[in-house]
């Protein structure tokens, strides 16, 4: 069986003319969490490339969810000229946000988030991931330079039901689910959100107060100030 080694020496191109793959050592930290979990693991990751050949030699009973079957075929080319075998490995053809939903809840134990990275993919991603991740099951998060991978990371950071575990090259991070229901939570029950909206709320009740005053509606503001200032009701 091929081993990391000789796969980080091929150095496969999955992606056209650069590979724009994650890097050795995001790699190896898989490889190393994967033999921890042992022969049965259930993983699932939303992008292609050499991490779908590790979860291959890894033996997982793996998910790729992807639109592209360029890459998908170019992985297969390469697994088969390697003798690296596919039968666990199953090609979800469909960007996952549509894809995620219409899944079977199979529980996973490790995840990996870095398919699209655009607004709001990645927190549509973890939101159906998060539901079939195991209590301690393991996410990775890619491509934390991007806005959207480093604020899901920010906020797992703040969350109970998620640990945060390492860092990697200042460019993924890894993290252990706690507790059920994180997704599933009012935005008052979740630190991260609430520490970001409340400048926001003392802005909007700033210019409210602003324009009561301009209307001369002194009696509305003083009411206002009182019991705080409520969104207005359209």
């Amino acid at each position: 069986m091929m081993t990391l080694d000789q796969l980080l020496h091929d150095a496969p191109v999955f992606h056209g003319a650069t590979s724009l793959g994650l890097s050795e050592p995001i790699l190896r930290e898989i490889d190393r969490r994967l033999r921890l979990l042992g022969d049965t693991t259930a993983t699932l990751e939303t992008g292609a490339g050499m991490s779908t050949v590790l979860f291959a030699l890894r033996g997982c009973e793996h998910r790729c969810i992807t639109p592209s079957r360029e890459e998908t075929q170019r992985i297969t080319n390469y697994c088969h000229r390697r003798a690296i075998p596919l039968d666990r490995v199953q090609f979800v053809h469909e960007v996952s946000q549509r894809a995620l939903p219409a899944l079977e809840p199979r529980p996973l134990d490790f995840a990996l988030i870095d398919g699209s990275h655009a607004f709001p993919t990645v927190f549509l991603d973890w939101f159906h991931i998060a539901a079939r991740l195991k209590r301690g099951g393991q996410l990775l998060i890619d491509d934390l330079q991007l806005w959207t991978g480093h604020v899901l990371a920010e906020f797992l950071q703040r969350q109970p039901e998620w640990r945060f575990e390492c860092e990697l090259e200042s460019r993924a991070a890894i993290f252990t689910k706690l507790e059920e229901g994180a997704e599933l939570r009012e935005w008052t029950e979740q630190p991260f959100v609430v520490e970001k909206s409340a400048p926001l709320i003392w802005r909007y009740r700033a210019r409210r107060a602003t324009e009561l005053l301009q209307q001369g509606k002194l009696g509305e503001l003083g009411r206002a100030i009182v019991r705080g200032v409520r969104p207005l009701s359209r």
